[in-house]
């Protein structure tokens, strides 16, 4: 065999052996950055080890590819293509890791990555012949390694799940099945139940129908993590801890208590960065995914983050639609075709009204129709000036209507399923949301900065077959967080959770009458936090009772609304002098509620 034949095999070689490492790194390092302080720019904090899937097979036909071009270029062209082929692998390789870790700019991450590359080279060329045979050796076993990962990380979730199944204790008999829902990102003035004009939601409006509607339900938060930690516990935020970063487990969640009664408890989530098991919302879940779709693990990937930043207004590329419905629905169908036969508490997260307020292709838009998209570049300005363009609230509300279509059918969907198992008709059924969203509303944008009404009014719907009365609407302000203690008494299981349950409405119960609904949000001048944010100056907390809104912030500030009078809060009443003993009197309870 010719000394090029040869060369030209240890570089495809070369070549495997790199695409197989550097997708194994990639795929661990953009998983643990987070853990470990690194500034991971590809969106690491949201991302599981499954996208081991997509960076192993995407960097070793990446690499396998270069090889093939390469080889006979370089055995034509250098003295020594072998050395020169690991330096340019070994370099390519370093840039891919340290674009994960981040922090580094673009020119001075080329020249870290060159120089690396360089430093390997000249270690192989000291004994080239040496570090091919090892490239040879240990090429198997890394494509082993390689294997192992992948099947891994499928295989590790369902031991899990067996043996967390294994471990659940006998159900009562009659134990009803309850599927809660959550619409992330819902406000609820903009479904028809609640007097929205557009038709958004023919499904829901349906449902509302036949349920119980709570016109002034209130989220704990404006945001996802404490608003879900709140519903999972039937605490608030500044109880249960979970304000900033991930929940610590202090308090027993409902999936906990639902498992020790045997329940089987499934979350299917699509918002991968605080409803997960890494934020600590999953804790309790027998089983939990977080849903991804082939193409989003490729996005997450660096050659295609790479590729799409320096080719972006050239080249169209597929969405990676990561809050897609439909593969919600799918994946929950695929989990009850298989579950066991026990009762179940199924929670199911859908992300479809968050921004971007993606919809597949193939949807029929009804109110974006001649609209251009919004886009984050546009979206950060807008929210970080609060000052929008006409033209761009019009754009964003359309395609928010347009994103609350889709998923009103694909909610259809999910039901239509759920009757074509027999399910339907014996379900407990809770429909709601973590928090709102605002349009240029008190010159905000997004969520996550203030507590207006806008931000922490959500829809609750709860159907109880048999029991809850059809169409009956609740005036009275009710807190999600009440919802672990209604779903706790639901279901029999042990009362460890604050309430008060939300059941007596349609018992003919005593109902408490002059709720006062807690939310709290913790704030500070973080990165993209702007001044005329509410949360700039640090804390925000509100309360909300049957006719009036009390916001405080950290800096002293404070506003009174009407809501009842003025629901789009757009009169601050806390300076007159006739709203003076309101204020105080809120102010007062709102203080010894925060200090229980």
């Amino acid at each position: 065999m010719t000394f090029s034949v040869v060369s030209r095999t240890t570089i495809l070689l070369l070549g495997v052996w790199f695409g197989l490492a550097t997708g194994i790194l990639e795929g661990i390092l953009i998983f643990v950055a987070p853990h470990i302080g690194l500034d991971a720019k590809v969106s690491a904090s949201l991302v599981e080890l499954r996208v081991l899937w997509a960076t192993i097979p995407l960097d070793l036909l990446l690499y396998s590819s270069a090889a093939l071009i390469a080889a006979p270029l370089l055995v034509r062209f250098c003295r020594r293509p072998v050395v020169t082929a690991v330096g340019l692998f070994a370099s390519l390789s370093f840039y891919t890791l340290l674009s994960v870790i981040g922090g580094i700019r673009e020119r001075g991450l080329i020249c870290l990555a060159l120089g690396l590359g360089v430093m390997m080279a000249r270690w192989v060329a000291r004994d080239p012949q040496k570090r091919a045979a090892q490239v040879r050796q240990s090429l198997v076993p890394l494509a082993g390694i390689a294997i192992f990962a992948c099947l891994a990380v499928f295989v590790a979730q369902e031991v899990r799940g067996k043996i967390a199944q294994h471990r659940l204790p006998p159900a009562p008999v009659g134990s009803p099945n309850v599927l809660l829902i959550i619409l992330d990102t819902l406000r609820a003035d903009r479904l028809q139940p609640y007097g929205y004009a557009r038709p958004t939601s023919q499904f829901l409006d349906t449902f509302a129908r036949r349920s119980i509607l709570f016109e002034n339900a209130i989220s704990s938060s404006a945001w996802t993590l404490p608003a879900h930690v709140s519903i999972f516990t039937g605490r608030p935020p500044h109880e249960h801890g979970a304000e900033l970063s991930h929940y610590d487990g202090r308090f027993p969640t409902l999936a906990q208590a639902l498992s020790k009664r045997g329940y089987m408890t499934v979350g299917i989530a699509a918002n991968r960065g605080w409803v997960s098991c890494r934020s600590g919302v999953a804790a309790g879940f027998v089983h939990f995914d977080n849903v991804w779709s082939p193409m989003e693990l490729i996005h997450r990937t660096v050659p295609f983050r790479k590729f799409r930043k320096f080719n972006r207004d050239f080249v169209r590329f597929p969405e990676a639609l990561p809050y897609a419905a439909e593969y919600i629905n799918s994946t929950f169908f695929k989990w009850l075709d298989r579950r066991p036969k026990r009762p179940f508490f199924a929670f199911l997260n859908y992300m479809d009204m968050h921004f971007p307020y993606r919809h597949p292709r193939n949807f029929n838009e009804s109110f974006t129709v001649d609209m251009g998209p919004i886009s984050l570049k546009e979206w950060e300005t807008v929210m970080m000036d609060g000052r929008p363009r006409k033209d761009t609230v019009q754009r964003a509300n359309a395609a928010y209507d347009d994103a609350l279509t889709y998923l009103d059918q694909q909610l259809a969907a999910l039901f239509r399923g759920l009757e074509d198992r027999g399910l339907a008709d014996d379900l407990v059924v809770i429909i709601t949301s973590d928090h709102g969203e605002l349009f240029g509303e008190h010159r905000l944008w997004d969520h996550r900065n203030s507590l207006y009404r806008q931000e922490i009014q959500v829809p609750l719907m709860i159907r109880v077959p048999r029991k809850t009365a059809d169409g009956l609407r609740v005036t009275e302000p009710a807190g999600t967080q009440q919802l672990a203690a209604t779903i706790a008494e639901l279901t029999g299981t042990e009362a460890i959770f604050p309430g008060p349950s939300l059941v007596s409405h349609w018992t003919g119960g005593t109902v408490q009458k002059n709720q006062f609904v807690l939310s709290e949000l913790t704030g500070g001048p973080f990165r993209g936090v702007a001044p005329h944010m509410p949360i700039y100056q640090g804390w925000v907390k509100s309360l909300v009772t049957p006719q009036w809104h009390l916001i405080t912030q950290q800096d002293g500030k404070v506003e009174l609304y009407d809501w009842r009078a003025d629901p789009a809060e757009e009169r601050d009443l806390s300076g007159l002098l006739e709203y003076k003993n309101v204020v105080a009197d809120l102010r007062a309870r709102l203080k010894a509620m925060d200090s229980q």
